[in-house]
């Protein structure tokens, strides 16, 4: 079977050869046959396909990603209310080491909930909760004085992200016809990493003006806007 390559063509013999055409070819007893490429591009009419539903979760969970900002701001913030800099990597470990063995149970625990009440309605509840939890946890690292208040906090950050991070992307695949799946997660990506970078830059500001738990009060403030319109659009 022909390979096509851009800008070439392909032989019997597994040479290629440049066309002026950009398409690829193969030679066949002596015959020479084009091999169409390129009929896999994008069009608006793909997401016009998306139903509601999944605009209505892409803009729920685009407004959560607004308050996911980097952890740098985390350590910034652990490291100026007096944890040592050696020690600010055991951040990371312990909110890994929380998803690792939370986020599996506890998605068990929302596909349960589907199957036994209404389709959809355990997810939400998941989400919901994780949003709440996002809420305490921005609220313990404003409030936080001394470095293990900021450990519980980004504890609790952890929990958030069990909670969240699998049923986001459920929920989305569940609203997408599978004909046009692949577009829906190519839509959901950039819109999440646009909101992700939003979400950078105003926590940097925020920093800038009100000092490092700044970047908290405005993620409470975002988290707090999703659990909102999830309530609403979920």
């Amino acid at each position: 079977m022909p390979t096509p390559w851009a800008g070439g063509t392909v032989k019997g013999d597994g040479t290629a050869a440049t066309t002026k055409e950009g398409a690829a070819t193969e030679e066949e007893g002596g015959e020479e046959k084009k091999v169409a490429w390129g009929s896999w591009r994008w069009s608006a009419r793909e997401a016009v396909q998306l139903p509601w539903a999944f605009w209505r979760a892409l803009l729920v969970f685009s407004v959560l990603k607004v308050a996911r900002f980097s952890e740098a701001f985390v350590t910034l913030h652990a490291n100026a209310v007096g944890l040592k800099v050696a020690h600010l990597p055991m951040l990371l470990v312990a909110t890994n080491l929380m998803q690792s063995l939370l986020t599996y149970p506890l998605g068990v625990v929302a596909d349960r909930a589907d199957r036994n009440g209404f389709p959809g309605s355990g997810r939400k509840f998941m989400l919901l909760g994780g949003f709440g939890v996002m809420i305490l946890a921005d609220l313990l690292l404003v409030t936080a004085k001394a470095p293990w208040q900021v450990f519980i906090g980004y504890l609790a950050m952890g929990v958030h992200m069990s909670m969240t991070q699998s049923n986001m992307k459920a929920v989305l695949s569940a609203t997408m016809p599978p004909n046009v799946r692949g577009t829906g997660f190519a839509i959901s990506a950039l819109a999440q990493g646009i909101a992700l970078g939003a979400g950078n830059f105003m926590a940097g500001r925020l920093c800038d003006m009100f000092g490092s738990a700044g970047a908290f009060w405005g993620g409470g403030a975002f988290a707090t806007a999703a659990l909102g319109l999830g309530w609403l659009l979920l």
